[in-house]
């Protein structure tokens, strides 16, 4: 029981938590009783006080539990009223998120789990996984945003980069969508082989044979193992009977 509450080994994401202190305030409950009972005891009518402040006490407590139990209905409840009492908290925005997701109120999902990725970049993974599950269902445009908010917290991060530009190219019906996203992120700095090997697939299916040479080369430059880009190339030097 005092493992996690010593120090030497943290448990989960946090290092503090009202949990901990179950047991260490044992000791306080202990010597705040018996301090109190002595002190009352000096007094004349110290039991009948001692009721009436036990009483008191055990109202209180009853009072505020009844305020609290209304909140863990669900985890949505929950973890709604705990960002309200915590905005910057991301894990409840997260687990918020997650609630969300699973009652398919999939842009407050959206919304939270963007949200967390602000607060904690770590958390950006959270938007491409529902990404995914929205274009399965069909709904583009929220699959889209949330790229576009986790890659504005993570905009090196290569496989919502290549997610996006195909989105685009589906919402657009063009080519020419999916490289207008990519050599964005280019200009932005962003580029990596395996956006490069896109780019040339995409300068491929326009049948721009030069363009799509050029791409698959410098992903190679980068990358020589990159076996997307050495297809690419093969597929370049086949269409040109090489």
């Amino acid at each position: 029981t005092l493992v996690p509450v010593i120090g030497f080994v943290q448990v989960g994401n946090q290092f503090v938590a009202d949990r901990y202190t179950y047991i260490p305030i044992v000791g306080l409950f202990i010597a705040a009783t018996w301090t109190v009972a002595e002190a009352l005891a000096l007094f004349e009518r110290g039991s009948a006080a001692a009721g009436v402040l036990a009483a008191a006490v055990l109202a209180a407590c009853a009072v505020g539990t009844r305020a609290q139990i209304p909140y863990w209905n669900d985890t949505v409840t929950l973890f709604r009223r705990n960002v309200e009492i915590q905005p910057d908290n991301h894990i409840a925005h997260a687990i918020l998120g997650l609630g969300y997701a699973r009652l398919r109120e999939d842009a407050k999902a959206v919304e939270h789990y963007a949200r967390a990725a602000e607060l904690r970049r770590y958390q950006h993974t959270l938007l491409f996984r529902i990404s995914k599950r929205l274009v399965d269902q069909g709904d583009i445009e929220l699959a889209i945003e949330a790229l576009e908010r986790e890659l504005a917290v993570a905009p090196d991060f290569q496989p919502a980069r290549l997610r996006l530009a195909a989105l685009r190219a589906q919402q657009e019906g063009s080519l020419d969508a999916a490289v207008r996203e990519l050599e964005a992120a280019r200009e932005e700095g962003v580029q990596t082989p395996g956006i490069l090997a896109y780019l040339g697939f995409a300068e491929l299916g326009r049948g721009n044979l030069d363009g799509a040479r050029a791409r698959f080369e410098e992903a190679l430059a980068a990358e020589p193992a990159l076996a997307s880009a050495l297809r690419g190339l093969a597929l370049v030097r086949s269409s040109e009977g090489r």
